[in-house]
């Protein structure tokens, strides 16, 4: 058996190169209502995804009840319309990635039609305190097993696997000789080969469009999803690996000494870079993948080192850098011929122009790994500092503009109060003032009443006579009523009163003066002799 034993421990700094895109998926898929992408002033196409607790944590009692209002719309267009103009995306992010203008026109066409599916996205894994994606130290582990398994294996794995009956004791005896070959899960050889985790900056990240080509077929291609990779634009990244020592197992004809990162890069770049030219001669040579031979072309120089690992690791990494050699994966039959159908025909590109997955692992010097972490460090509390200060910033300015509006809500609510209150006091004043009113005029409406009730009981105590010569003095008499007072005036006491009373109705009557009939001329000169005889 082949045992890693930890003998010295050997740490070694090492330092990642992003030769071509990388994905390496966190398992889940983005929802449009997750993300938006936008344009910058700059002419950059980004991808953000939304913090909603922070956000719904931001709102206003007000805010919230429109934005519950706004969720019940059964319009998911409309929704994410609405989160697109009210999210502040410069506050409210989780992450922020580039993108192209590609992808950002068909978000748009996509997000009016009904397959809402089309719009996932496939994020990369992350750190989940600084959001930054992460490429895992057992994503280049498991690169440099599978090659170590190569080179050790020398066809015993794959006779091992054909040896079985079918495909249950294949299994079983293909894990065997792993087994034979490393040792126990529990003493395996590699759970001593250790590398550490590389994390990128906060936004050193970009989506992408998986696009598969058929080597056969120029116009076949499929759609994959959108996914996220560390870009070939992002700084190398500093990490460490550790190793222990390697025997070889008695049967193994290629013993090695005591591993180290140069003898890891000579296993390594065997496997590896064989895989890289023979996909260029396959694929890359052909008419429909030129631009992803240009750009293989600008990296051919890179991968024929000796000083560094060079590695395929994520997604679409394709069969043959994941299999150990004429080790094939067993593949669904031809429908029409009933054979296995071939596999590794296919190629994934990046925006169909880069493959994916593709790294260097180069050793460097501690101190040159310690100064490289210390300013990602740097950088990465920088922008995490930059956006807790934004959001802070924002926070406070809409604070403050709460708390005025409240005040000014408040101010607002005593004036009104005020003004109520003032209304009150004057509705009670008018209501007692009409009421006043109401009683002074029904006592004088009583008054009246009790007057007339005693001046009509006091003409009744009268004799008529007596009754008619009070009805001319009160002016109440007719003209019948006065010509018979007239007529009896000689025989009254006051005459001269009844006489004024007389002259007063007939002046109101016109009959007083200007041209009068004889007899009423008569009378009038009468009454004026009374009222001169005064």
């Amino acid at each position: 058996m082949i045992s890693l034993q930890n003998i010295h421990n050997n740490f070694v700094p090492v330092r990642l190169e992003f030769l071509s895109p990388v994905h390496i998926g966190s398992g889940e898929m983005l929802s449009p209502l997750e993300y938006q992408i936008f344009e910058e002033q700059s002419g950059q196409y980004i991808v953000c995804t939304i913090d909603f607790d922070g956000w719904i944590n931001s709102l206003t009692p007000d805010e919230a009840k429109a934005v519950a209002s706004k969720f019940s719309l059964s319009n998911q267009t409309q929704i994410w319309e609405y989160l697109r103009n009210t999210i502040d995306r410069n506050v409210f992010i989780k992450t922020k990635s580039k993108t192209n203008e590609e992808i950002h026109q068909k978000y748009k066409v996509r997000l009016k039609g009904t397959n809402k599916s089309e719009n996932e996205l496939a994020p990369a894994i992350r750190n989940a305190y600084t959001s930054a994606i992460v490429i895992p130290g057992s994503s280049i582990k498991g690169a440099i097993r599978t090659a170590i398994i190569d080179y050790y294996d020398n066809g015993r794995l794959i006779q091992a696997y054909l040896t079985g009956a079918n495909n249950k004791e294949k299994s079983r005896n293909y894990e065997a000789e792993l087994k034979h070959l490393f040792g126990d899960i529990k003493e395996n050889a590699f759970k001593q080969l250790k590398v550490s985790d590389f994390e990128l900056l906060p936004g050193e990240s970009e989506f992408v469009q998986a696009v598969q080509y058929a080597k056969n077929n120029p116009e076949e291609r499929l759609m994959n999803p959108v996914c996220e990779v560390a870009p070939i634009w992002a700084k190398p990244k500093y990490g460490k690996i550790y190793l222990g020592s390697f025997t070889a197992h008695e049967y193994a004809k290629k013993p090695l000494e005591d591993w180290t990162f140069e003898n890891l890069c000579k296993v390594c770049n065997q496997f590896y870079l064989k895989r890289f030219n023979a996909e260029y001669e396959k694929f890359y040579k052909l008419p429909h993948f030129v631009q992803a031979r240009n750009f293989i072309d600008g990296i051919r120089n890179k991968v024929q080192t000796e000083n560094a690992l060079l590695l395929r690791i994520g997604h679409y990494s394709h069969v043959e850098c994941v299999t150990v050699e004429n080790a094939a994966p067993k593949t669904r039959p031809n429908p029409k011929t009933k054979k296995p159908m071939p596999c590794g025909t296919t190629r994934t590109l990046a925006d169909g122009k880069y493959p994916f997955g593709w790294v260097l692992l180069h050793k460097c010097s501690a101190e040159d790994a310690e100064q490289g972490k210390m300013q990602e460090e740097q950088a990465r509390q920088e922008i995490i500092a930059n956006l807790q200060a934004r959001k802070a910033l924002f926070l406070t300015a809409k604070n403050t503009e709460y708390e005025a509006k409240q005040k000014l809500l408040s101010a607002q609510r005593k004036q009104e109060e005020e003004q109520a209150r003032k209304a009150r006091e004057e509705a009670l004043r008018l209501q007692k003032e009409q009421e006043q009113k109401e009683a002074e005029k029904l006592a004088r409406k009583q008054a009246e009443q009790a007057q007339k009730e005693a001046e009509e009981q006091r003409l009744a105590s009268l004799s008529p006579e007596e009754r008619l010569v009070e009805l001319v003095l009160l002016k109440k008499a007719g003209k019948e009523e006065v010509l018979k007072v007239y007529e009896r005036i000689d025989n009254l006491d006051n005459k001269i009163q009844i006489a004024e009373a007389i002259r007063a109705f007939w002046q109101k009557e016109k009959i007083w003066s200007g041209k009068l009939k004889e007899n009423q001329k008569i009378r009038v000169d009468k009454i004026t002799a009374i009222l001169r005889a005064k």
